[in-house]
């Protein structure tokens, strides 16, 4: 996953080691390069998986994200000066993804073996669950806020093979709709678009 600063000068993003799958706790590198191009800044320790979630076009909050053991952390982070206090924390599986909304205001959590969708609030309140129905979102893909703030976008292998890879939009209550399939095996993604789409 990448994350642009709100000023949109950094991205920040992970690299993971050669056989990380088999060791997903270790290895992994939070780095940041300037968006103009430029040399890359190691941004955190390689014992523990952690990434960076920026908040797009509604709100200018930076969040910094870390699991050690079951427990994701998150932080807040100011894209100058780096990471800063912990603002809340709830229990995760190994190889989480996660994102945050795009008012700034709540992290995703994809918890994939569990069929779960994690709402962590960033003002307080108790994380919520969300069950999605009929599907099991694949581990270590990415998940994104729809522009609306009203669910996610997964990915999701159909049961049935040789089936390919679906694009899964999931609503609030877990609802899940098909929005593009693949033919291959291997996650696919979507983001929300910066800019409003029109009526």
């Amino acid at each position: 996953p990448i994350a642009v600063s709100p000023d949109g000068r950094s991205l920040y993003y992970t690299i993971a080691p050669e056989g990380w799958r088999s060791a997903p706790q270790a290895g992994h590198r939070l780095m940041r390069t300037p968006a103009s191009g430029g040399p890359r800044e190691q941004m955190a320790d390689e014992s523990r998986p952690s990434l960076v979630l920026c908040a797009r076009r509604l709100s200018k909050v930076c969040v910094f994200a870390e699991r050690v053991g079951a427990e994701l952390s998150i932080y807040s982070f100011d894209p100058r000066v780096g990471k800063g206090s912990r603002i809340t924390g709830t229990a995760v599986s190994p190889g989480f993804r996660a994102d945050i909304s795009l008012d700034g205001s709540r992290v995703a959590v994809l918890l994939s073996a569990e069929r779960r969708i994690r709402i962590v609030s960033l003002a307080g309140a108790a994380p919520q669950d969300v069950e999605v129905a009929d599907r099991r979102p694949l581990d270590d893909a990415p998940i994104h806020w729809s522009f609306d703030g009203k669910g996610w976008y997964v990915s999701s292998t159909p049961p049935t093979y040789p089936a390919g890879t679906e694009l899964l939009h999931v609503d609030l209550e877990g609802r899940t709709r098909v929005m593009w399939q693949q033919n291959v095996r291997g996650w696919t993604s979507a983001t929300a678009s910066p800019r409003r789409a029109p009526h």
